[in-house]
C-alpha cells in the first residue's frame, strides 16, 4: 500500500514541477493577461481527484511559490489558493461526480474568484489599477480544463 502512495506522489510532484515550468515560461507582454494559471489548474485537479494525497497545505505552499515568482504581495496567492482549494475539497465528491461541462463551469468560477481575491487584496494594499482583461484567465483555464482532465485521468487510471 505504501508503494502505491509513493508512486502516486511521484506523478503528482512531477505534474507540479512541469506546471511550475509552464508557469514561469515567458509570454509576450500583450498576451500576459491570457496566460493560463498552470499551477492552479494542476492543484485544483489533484485536490478534486486525489484529496487523500493533496491537502489544503499544498495550496498554501503553491500560493507562496506563485507569490515568489510573480513578485506580488507575499501571501495573496496563498490566501486565494487556500480559500478556493478549501471550497473544492469541501465539495470534492460532488465535483468529482459532475459532468465535464459542469467541471468547466466550476473551474471558470473558481479561477474568477481567485483572480478577484488577488485583485481586491492588491487594490486595498497598493491601489492597483483594474483591467477587465485579468478575468480572461478564467476563460482560458476553462478551455484548458478538459485537456488537463482527460490527460490526467488517463495517467491516474494507468498509474495511480
Amino acid at each position: 500500500m505504501k508503494e502505491c502512495y509513493s508512486n502516486n506522489r511521484g506523478i503528482i510532484y512531477l505534474s507540479f514541477f512541469i506546471a511550475l515550468i509552464l508557469q514561469v515560461m515567458p509570454w509576450p507582454e500583450k498576451f500576459d493577461f491570457y496566460k493560463p494559471a498552470w499551477l492552479f489548474l494542476i492543484l485544483l485537479y489533484w485536490i478534486i481527484h486525489t484529496p487523500y494525497l493533496v491537502k489544503i497545505w499544498s495550496s498554501f505552499i503553491t500560493g507562496i511559490i506563485i507569490d515568489s515568482i510573480d513578485g506580488s504581495i507575499f501571501g495573496v496567492h496563498a490566501l486565494s489558493f487556500t480559500i478556493i482549494c478549501y471550497l473544492a475539497s469541501y465539495n470534492d465528491q460532488s465535483l468529482y461526480n459532475t459532468s465535464l461541462f459542469q467541471q468547466i463551469l466550476f473551474v471558470v468560477m473558481f479561477t474568477f474568484i481567485k483572480d478577484l481575491i488577488v485583485f481586491v487584496v492588491e487594490f486595498l494594499s497598493s491601489q492597483a489599477l483594474f483591467y477587465p482583461q485579468i478575468f480572461w484567465n478564467s476563460i482560458i483555464n476553462g478551455i484548458l480544463w478538459p485537456l488537463l482532465f482527460l490527460f490526467f485521468r488517463k495517467i491516474r487510471r494507468n498509474v495511480i
